[in-house]
């Protein structure tokens, strides 16, 4: 990609933290206040591309597509899906590429198809892959240059934050350049003491410094909205994770570029 792109992979080794979720909304966001955004679906679940809901042409590359092979035109693979917000999709059939991405070079894929699309001169791009140790995370932190950790104040979340931490280590030497950025507190229940404890959990891990100034807080608004195609901002302005989405892009932007 070009100088200005900024390569995030929303990643976490535990499934449930909310990752799609905030790749979503972030997201959406973002492109919002004018920047042009990419997100891509690496998930063979395709929860992503579910989110927006609607059919793509016949002529559409999806995820699986784009990896299976290094011979396509990568051009015609981001549909645009709002106002300067674009989407590379993905359907379950990526699930049997994953024998074939972890053959030598392979891991590079998805770095070496973002870089075909430098001239699409992208502002951000939003990578999501599985809540899982698999070859789509690896890939996906190969070709990212910061990553957003979320996770839920939960015991189960911040145990499985140990196995990342060390998936992060492995990854290093492929990518030098990838830094944790932020790690989100997610789902957050206010009333709960959780939080505190979580916290606490990661002075002592010394992430303290990568805890995210905003939380998103729990409600019903965030599963429901992508179920009519909309982010949470859209579906329902005025509810706390909305609120919480504004702020947590704001902070985002704010960051300086990796």
């Amino acid at each position: 990609m070009n100088h200005k792109t900024r390569i995030i992979a929303v990643a976490n080794s535990k499934g449930g933290s909310g990752k799609t979720a905030t790749v979503f909304n972030l997201a959406s966001e973002i492109a919002r206040k004018g920047s042009k955004v990419l997100i891509w679906d690496l998930d063979p679940q395709a929860s992503l591309t579910s989110c927006f809901g609607f059919t793509y042409p016949q002529h559409q590359l999806f995820s699986d597509d784009i990896l299976a092979t290094d011979k396509l035109d990568v051009s015609q693979a981001p549909v645009k899906v709002a106002e300067n917000l674009f989407l590379i999709p993905a359907t379950n059939g990526l699930g049997g590429l994953e024998g074939l991405l972890s053959q030598g070079e392979n891991i590079k894929r998805v770095k070496s198809t973002l870089e075909k699309l430098s001239h699409f001169e992208f502002d951000f791009v939003i990578l999501d892959p599985p809540g899982s140790t698999d070859i789509f995370m690896s890939a996906a932190l190969v070709a990212a240059t910061e990553v957003i950790i979320p996770v839920r104040p939960t015991h189960s979340d911040f145990s499985a934050m140990v196995d990342f931490k060390e998936i992060l280590e492995k990854i290093k030497p492929l990518n030098p350049q990838l830094e944790v950025k932020g790690i989100l507190f997610n789902q957050v229940i206010t009333s709960s003491k959780n939080q505190s404890i979580y916290r606490k959990f990661l002075e002592d891990a010394n992430w303290d410094n990568l805890i995210c100034k905003s939380t998103i807080r729990m409600a019903t608004a965030v599963a429901n909205a992508p179920g009519v195609g909309k982010d949470v901002i859209s579906f329902d302005p005025k509810s706390k994770p909305a609120e919480d989405y504004k702020k947590f892009a704001k902070e985002v932007l704010s960051w300086t570029k990796a």
